[in-house]
């Protein structure tokens, strides 16, 4: 993953009439991060891997695998009790948000 590089709405594609979807979608992340963050200081485990799943299924539906296949890591995490690595996925995720773009990839 480059530093710089966007990642498009794979559903914008195909279903560009999903655009306010995938917006308001892309809306949600920043206070889901602050759940997380919430979750994670409280040593919520089951919060957090509830967050993490729910994470996982919307960046899919809403056409961002990358951001899935994160939530899924950091769903793994938690569930093995590894909340140093969860914390560290968790950042990773923060990091990817502002390359969430919505539009569809370009062609």
């Amino acid at each position: 993953m480059r530093m710089q590089e966007k990642f498009y709405s794979e559903v914008l594609a195909a279903a560009p009439f999903l655009r306010d979807a995938v917006e308001k979608f892309l809306a949600t992340l920043s206070p889901r991060m602050r759940e997380l963050d919430e979750a994670l200081a409280k040593d919520a485990q089951e919060d957090l891997r509830a967050l993490a799943h729910r994470l996982k299924g919307t960046g899919g539906t809403h056409g961002y695998p990358v951001l899935s296949d994160l939530a899924r890591l950091l769903e793994a995490a938690v569930k093995e009790h590894d909340l140093a690595r969860a914390g560290a996925l968790i950042a990773d995720i923060k990091k990817l948000i502002p390359r969430l773009v919505p539009e569809p990839p370009p062609r």
